[in-house]
């Protein structure tokens, strides 16, 4: 590199020597950079032209930097790996866990624990810190101990050492949520700290139990350490981690499973009472877990089980029979009705009374009243058993409560975003409680006591005077008897029968709101994205959340909708220190895949609405970020900026959506203009200077050929006495073959230069005539295309342009079957078995489908056909062939074929020229021998260039014909140009052309038509970006009219929610195209 840097004459040599090794290096240099030295270069020109001198100031200053610069990119190299590896160390948990002791102020303190905290190197302490840290095996520590540090180098190393060691969590609540926000995340050390915080998350595992706080969110940029239990069974919380690595210390578990059912305060029901049914087991909770790299994971286990159901409460046992009344006599009874001891089985008092005999002495006498007096009568008399009442049945026993129910389980998802995590994940839902018992049946009440009597009974004479003519009866106790009969037992409860009141199970929770958390951890990382030691591991771990099906299936249209707001609120603070247009580009491809396939509910048209609305704004603030150097082209200042005030002041109206459709195509148009022009001074270079000089060179190289062939042919005819000319005519052949392969190489590039520019006027007509509305955002389907027979037409030509570049390949090795099949002919004996093979080759290259040409297979087919052709060449040298002309012959004719197969591509014009002569064909067929190495570099050169060229035509090709299709049938289309990757194909193409420059010497004219056609590719490569942004501002002009559309205005949304989410939207939308036309004003004030 520096001495092509010393070789340069100019400035504009010296860009040209930076870029290229830039591009060989795979460096990027910014857009703005570029820029610049362009803007620097302009202003050298003018100075030297109002100057008439030149500013050149010699190869050794322009050297001078760059020798500087390889010192200082060594030096910085072992450095960086320092850092790196100190980063790394220093960020394991055996630091970690224990980081006060290196975080101190004073280094003798390195290593102790309770002292002063505050770690900063200086250039005097900077030997004291390596002493601390030489144990610990640090890459490039023996390189860097002896270094004298720079203050930026010291800054870098103190900025690690705060990156690792000097960190804090950050805890906050708000509501019922709680982050827990840092780089690296103990989980210890969070317990530890949110249990003795006494700001904002006061008494934090109180309100967990309370239910005040139901959301944890823990967010680390770098490591999360399970280096503790998490035990919240019971608390139904939701946890929400992520983190870009995790790693497990020690066996782990948390466990967010629920409470189980609380048992009755008394086990058993009240006497005659139902037990109660068991409590319900209380739901799992939830925790999503994202990260991509997991360490010992399968030491962590993840529980969200259902609590187990409660048990039911005992039956209350039956109360007991009361007793029945033992027997007691009647009073004796007087009347004149007739009496009887024993009526319908019992005594007048309810005794069961049965007639009996007694032998018993009892007195057949009664007394009756008489006067004053009692007189005795001799009475009738009955003996009668009597009864006791019975005693009363048992009561019944209460039914046991039913078993409590098992609760519903958690969720528990990890997200693992490169390879497993092996983290064990149980989800069950909670055992029901054991069912309560049946309480016991009462036992039945004793019967009273018996007992035999006589009943004494005297009849009445009937006289009527006679007061004592009434009937009595008189009983007289024989004995009171004792039984053993009770009554029946009450009957057993039934067990966990009783389901009244039964508790009913609180309902499964689902995730709440895991869109919104993974939003606020993009923002987190978006925000420290502006560290540039931590900005590449960031982004990249940005892109996997963007990336990951598995993280895109969590987003609905609300999810979507905030990452936007999200991206907006962060862009004016972050966007001069983090490039935001991947991020919006990110939205606006998982956009329009959610709008194919939303979730269950969101289907409709308000949802629809939203989701359009969305796609254009975030359009259109890719429009307003996109750079552009449109201000240089701008001729009239003035007018253009009274133009731009027009579109601003036309937004006022938001009432009048069609405003921002028509202020936005103002724009375009005059942006259409600049790129038609810029499109046609591309097309006019290439037509006018390229492929004329390629052409013209092309035909020196092959005149010079066909002399050189014609001169090596008569010096062989000729006597000895000239080898010396003959041979330094052969040497003279092969460097010019050599040359010729070179220049085709780039004759094909030429191809495709002169090729991309009508194609480009092509596609950006083609643009304008298609809708740019993906399909699944499309509100109005009335929209109506443009005339397209034109375009169609046009199109279809572009289409015949990449089947001819990309069939020559296949019209070669036809030619080439066709010829062998001759010469197969013409030799039956020697070279007819390879009949078969170069049938089944040829068969194969048939059914290539031109519509879908594979280039690997002609390049298999090729490899094919070289190597029978070398087997066949091994055969006939050992060949004992009686007939040895007819041998050598065939195996000359073989040689010239593989040649032919090998290098054909390269020569096959010249080929077919002297085809006829044998004597030159031998003399080319030996010059390429000679060069066959240097020959085949050249060849897998062209392969490369095929390889880099191909995959682009056939992507156009598909486009195109998809396109066409849909064209022609009046149907929704959008034609993609960023499909085809034009401008990294060119740039891969300018790669190989630089290497090939670089690995052969190439001068003179040929020299300066590659430098032509470097700038030509700049060019389409410029050319191709101004399309990409032509279909990007034509693709927002459609999008604002889809959503301004009287069929979206007809829509109506009547959730509040998406109603306002579309009228931030709407201003979003506004707020760019104002933002836009300003940049594009000022911009112009500074060309």
């Amino acid at each position: 590199m520096t001495e092509m840097i010393t070789n340069s004459t100019t400035v504009e040599e010296l860009v040209k020597v930076i870029g290229k090794n830039a591009s060989v290096l795979g460096i990027d240099i910014p857009k703005i950079n570029r820029r610049n030295i362009a803007c620097e270069i302009k202003c050298l020109k003018f100075l030297e032209l109002i100057g008439g001198i030149d500013l050149d100031t010699g190869s050794s200053e322009r050297v001078r930097p760059f020798t500087d610069v390889i010192k200082f990119v060594d030096e910085s190299k072992v450095w960086y790996e320092f850092l790196n590896s100190l980063y790394e160390k220093f960020s394991d948990y055996e630091i970690q866990k224990d980081r006060q002791r290196y975080n101190v102020a004073d280094l003798d303190d390195w290593g102790k624990s309770d002292k002063p905290q505050g770690i900063a190197i200086t250039s005097s302490t900077y030997n004291e810190f390596l002493n601390k840290i030489c144990a610990y095996n640090i890459k490039g520590y023996d390189e860097v101990k002896d270094m004298t540090v720079t203050e930026l180098q010291l800054e870098e190393l103190n900025h690690i050492l705060y990156l690792t060691l000097k960190h804090k969590m950050n805890v906050q609540c708000s509501g019922k949520q709680a982050f827990v926000k840092g780089d690296f995340l103990s989980l210890r050390e969070v317990i530890t700290q949110i249990s003795s915080d006494k700001d904002n998350c006061r008494d934090f595992l109180a309100r967990l139990k309370s239910g005040k706080l139901e959301f944890v969110n823990i967010f680390a940029l770098n490591t999360l350490f399970l280096d503790h239990d998490v035990l919240l069974q019971g608390l139904g919380v939701q946890i929400i981690a992520i983190a870009p690595r995790w790693k497990i210390i020690g066996k782990r578990k948390i466990d967010l499973s629920g409470f189980p059912g609380v048992p009755h305060s008394n086990p058993k029901a009240k006497e005659g009472f139902h037990g109660e049914p068991g409590k319900a087991g209380g739901p799992g909770g939830i925790f999503l877990g994202i990260g991509e790299i997991y360490v010992n994971g399968a030491n962590l286990t993840v529980t969200a089980n259902g609590g187990s159901g409660g048990p039911g409460q005992d039956g209350g046992n039956g109360q007991k029979g009361r007793d029945g009344r033992s027997v007691e006599l009647p009073l004796d009874v007087s009347s004149r009705d007739r009496l009887e001891c024993c009526k319908d089985g019992k005594t007048s008092n309810g005794f069961r009374c049965e007639k009996t005999v007694l032998n018993s002495n009892l007195p057949r006498f009664g007394k009756l009243d008489w006067g004053d007096s009692v007189r005795y009568y001799n009475f009738q008399h009955e003996d009668y058993k009597l009864y006791g009442l019975p005693g009363k049945r048992g009561g019944d026993g209460g039914n046991g409560g039913r078993s409590g129910k098992g609760g519903h389980p958690g969720s528990v998802t990890i997200v693992e975003l490169d390879k497993s995590s092996e983290i064990s994940k149980f989800t069950n839902t909670g055992e029901d409680g054991k069912e309560g018992r049946g309480g016991s049946g009462g036992r039945g009440g004793r019967d009273g006591g018996d007992a035999n009597a006589r009943c004494l009974i005297r009849r009445p004479n009937w006289c009527l005077l006679c007061v004592r003519d009434k009937e009595n009866i008189q009983w007289v106790l024989d004995v009171s008897l004792s039984n053993s009969r009770r009554n029946a037992s009450g009957k057993d409860g039934i067990s966990g029968a009783n389901s009244v009141n039964m508790e009913y199970l609180k309902s499964k929770r689902d995730i709440h709101d895991p869109a919104s958390v993974i939003n606020q951890y993009k923002m987190f990382l978006r925000e420290n994205m502006v560290d540039r030691f931590k900005k590449y591991t960031l982004k990249r771990f940005h892109d996997l959340l963007n990336n990951k099906n598995s993280v895109r299936g969590v987003y609905d249209t609300l999810g979507l909708v905030e990452e936007m707001r999200g991206l907006e609120n962060q862009y004016p603070k972050l966007n001069t220190k983090i490039d935001f247009l991947s991020f919006f580009h990110s939205l606006l491809e998982r956009v329009e895949e959610y709008a194919l396939h939303p979730k269950s509910g969101e289907n409709s048209k308000e949802y629809k609405k939203v989701l359009s609305y969305l796609y254009a704004a975030a359009l259109s603030r890719i429009r307003n970020q996109s750079g552009s150097s449109e201000s240089d082209l701008i001729i009239d200042i003035s007018k253009y900026l009274e133009t731009i005030a027009e579109g601003i002041e036309s937004l006022k109206d938001l009432q009048n959506a069609n405003n921002k459709a028509d202020a936005i195509r103002r724009i375009n148009e005059e942006y259409k203009t600049r790129t038609s022009t810029k499109l046609q001074e591309a097309i006019d270079f290439v037509q006018r200077i390229i492929t004329p000089e390629i052409s013209r060179i092309n035909n020196q190289i092959d005149e010079k050929i066909d002399a050189l062939i014609e001169e090596t042919v008569s010096l062989q005819r000729k006597t000895k006495d000239e080898k010396k000319d003959l041979i330094a005519k052969r040497e003279e052949l092969q460097n010019r073959l050599m040359l010729k392969a070179l220049f085709d190489n780039f004759k094909i590039v030429g191809r495709v230069a002169s090729f991309l520019g009508p194609f480009g006027a092509v596609t950006g007509s083609a643009i304008e005539a298609t809708t740019s509305v993906v399909k699944s955002v499309v509100l109005d389907h009335e929209q109506q295309t443009q005339d397209i027979s034109d375009i169609v037409s046009n199109i279809n030509s572009l289409g015949d342009g990449i089947k001819m570049i990309r069939s020559e390949k296949i019209v070669h090795l036809n030619k080439l079957f066709e010829e062998l099949s001759q010469i197969m002919t013409e030799h039956p004996e020697e070279l007819g078995d390879l009949s078969s093979q170069v049938e089944d080759m040829k068969s194969r290259l048939s059914k290539i489908n031109q519509n879908k040409y594979d280039f690997k297979e002609v390049k298999t087919l090729e490899s094919e056909l070289r190597k029978t052709l070398e087997r066949k060449e091994i055969d006939l040298k050992r060949e004992d062939n009686s007939d040895k002309k007819k041998s050598i012959n065939a195996l000359a004719i073989v040689g010239k074929i593989k040649q032919l197969a090998q290098f054909g591509s390269l020569f096959v014009d010249i080929y077919n020229r002297n085809r006829e002569n044998e004597e030159k064909i031998d003399v080319l067929t030996e010059a390429i021998g000679k060069k066959e190495n240097e020959l085949e570099i050249l060849r897998e050169y062209e392969d490369k260039i095929y390889d880099t060229i191909m995959p682009m035509l056939q992507t156009m090709e598909i486009e195109i014909q998809e396109v066409t299709k849909k064209l022609e049938g009046k149907s929704h289309v959008s034609l993609d140009v960023t499909k085809w990757q034009v401008q990294n194909v060119l740039k891969d193409i300018k790669i190989q052309m630089l290497r090939l420059t670089g690995r052969f010497e190439v001068k003179d004219e040929l020299a300066r038509c590659i430098e032509k056609l470097e700038e030509a590719m700049t060019t389409l490569i410029n050319v191709y970006d101004r399309i990409e942004r032509h279909k990007d501002e034509d693709s927002l002009v459609d999008y604002i009219m889809n959503i301004s559309s009287v069929s979206a205005s007809s829509i109506p949304v009547r959730n509040s929610t998406l109603a306002s989410a579309i009228n931030h939207l709407d201003w979003s939308i506004r707020s760019n195209l104002v933002l836009k036309q300003y940049k594009t004003a000022v911009h112009a004030f500074k060309q």
